[in-house]
């Protein structure tokens, strides 16, 4: 289902029901089932439960190792667990990224966190400030702490399903109700092992004000941030990328209870005005859950990285190539079934002797490789390299001529570094509309005849990235001392 649809679907679901009657523990659970009813449109494969085993084998000995010990954590009991985050003892300020916005940048050993690492810097010479992953980070050039998942506690089933009328709504829409409730029991487990193990955290902590999270609409998660507002913790979620509906898509939740909602984090950092309006609005501009405008601070963070290692001017492309192709890749989402859509495949079954075609590989998306095996396999008679996605994005932009995305928020930063950008398919025309009638994109419906035109047209450099985006260090600086200023006193600890 397209996002756009999914979302308005999701919208009546939640007005023709008594959201009130949904309830995990003390909490209101509709940001948690909604995120389960969200996951079950949008996802074009209808599985829900991959083995764990079997994800794991598609990944290094690292995960594998993770996996493992984890399994072995959860079973010996809480009380013996106690050093796993003594860290948190004298933490101010909690950064919990993910393993997925770890990038490299050329002439630096470790991996920077694009979105939590330069909020950071900004903070670290008047606070305490610690970072995390949530998630299994399977490299050894981080020095993130990993969360681990493995506190248990009392838990409880989600309940209202029924007395909300939400089962009969779903039902009514003829979706997958025995589906739905195997998502609502993941997503059930997940919750709970996050909420603990935050709770870990908070008991080992007497200093802990603010923290900003990045991506908060995940079940494990939403636990974490349920767990540091009932400890009157401040959480921010800053914005991670830019795809005008998933984006909203994730928080366009028209009714908020008087005080806002536990499982949602306080404020939303957002990378420009457009979205932080547009949040704003489908939120009724409720104060519990507003959003703020402090830019993407990467950008201006890249650069100033790149500046200390190699000639800021140095952007020529390092291969033979005239023309460069960028395709970042993602995992079908929506209305894309493939990863690699048919004209691009077209494309590179012809041969063009000065063109060069990177797939760049997403984060999230552990099949990738051994799609592009299979999907590559035949007569491609044009260049192209797999790009991993720890790679530095912003130098792949730099050195490309050309980009191609569906939705990614690349197609934003892309224009920043002067590159031509097409976009495809149905979302992207419905998400960048207006960019597209104004010829800040070009778009096509899926026509090899558009790729090869596109690719025969030379575009000229410009910065105009309208209000999506903006980035500047003392917009970074001062909207990041504003947040931890708004930090709400902490309860004693008991």
């Amino acid at each position: 289902m397209r996002t756009r649809s999914a979302l308005e679907l999701i919208n009546t679901i939640e007005n023709n029901c008594d959201i009130e009657f949904l309830r995990i523990g003390d909490f209101n659970a509709w940001p948690l089932v909604r995120l389960s009813i969200w996951s079950e449109l949008v996802t074009p494969e209808n599985e829900l439960a991959i083995s764990k085993w079997k994800l794991i084998g598609q990944q290094n000995l690292t995960t594998i190792i993770n996996y493992a010990s984890d399994q072995f954590l959860l079973k010996i009991p809480n009380r013996l667990k106690f050093l796993m985050y003594r860290w948190a003892r004298y933490s101010e300020i909690l950064m919990i990224g993910r393993p997925s916005h770890a990038q490299f940048v050329v002439g630096f050993e470790n991996e920077f966190d694009r979105v939590l690492d330069p909020i950071a810097e900004t903070l670290q010479s008047k606070f305490v400030v610690s970072s995390a992953v949530l998630g299994a980070n399977t490299s050894r050039k981080s020095d993130k702490t990993r969360l681990r998942l493995v506190f248990d506690g009392p838990t409880t089933k989600i309940t209202g399903l029924t007395e909300s009328g939400l089962m009969n709504e779903l039902e009514r829409h003829n979706l997958n109700l025995t589906s739905l409730k195997a998502r609502f029991s993941q997503s059930t487990d997940l919750f709970w092992r996050g909420f603990y193990s935050f709770n870990q955290i908070v008991n080992r902590s007497t200093v802990l004000k603010k923290v900003f999270v990045s991506v908060w609409y995940s079940p494990d998660m939403i636990g974490i941030i349920a767990s540091a507002r009932q400890a009157n913790i401040f959480v921010t979620d800053v914005q991670h990328g830019l795809d005008p509906t998933n984006a909203m898509g994730s928080w366009r939740i028209s009714k908020i209870p008087i005080g806002g909602y536990e499982l949602v984090p306080d404020r939303f950092w957002r990378w420009g005005s457009d979205i932080g309006e547009t949040l704003n609005h489908t939120i009724n501009k409720s104060d519990d859950h507003s959003s703020v405008v402090g830019g993407y601070p990467w950008i201006h963070f890249w650069h100033s990285l790149r500046q200390t290692k190699i000639d800021p001017d140095e952007n020529t492309p390092n291969n033979s190539y005239k023309r460069q192709l960028l395709f970042p890749i993602r995992s079908p989402y929506g209305e894309s079934k493939e990863r690699i859509p048919d004209f691009l495949l077209d494309f590179l079954r012809i041969p063009h002797p000065d063109t060069i075609v990177v797939l760049r590989l997403h984060p999230n998306d552990i099949y990738g490789y051994e799609y592009l095996k299979h999907r590559l396999s035949g007569q491609i008679q044009t260049a192209y390299r797999i790009s991993d996605a720890s790679s530095d994005m912003y130098q792949s932009i730099a050195e490309s001529s050309h980009l191609l995305t569906a939705f990614s928020a690349v197609c934003i930063e892309g224009l920043a570094f002067g590159v031509g950008i097409l976009l495809f398919g149905a979302d992207a025309f419905v998400n960048y509309k207006t960019l597209i009638e104004d010829r800040t994109f070009l778009w096509t419906n899926g026509n090899l005849e558009d790729l090869e035109n596109f690719m025969n047209t030379s575009h000229n450099a410009n910065s105009k990235t309208y209000d999506f985006i903006v980035s500047s260090e003392d917009l970074t600086t001062s909207t990041a001392n504003k947040l931890v200023s708004l930090a709400k006193m902490r309860k004693p600890f008991r």
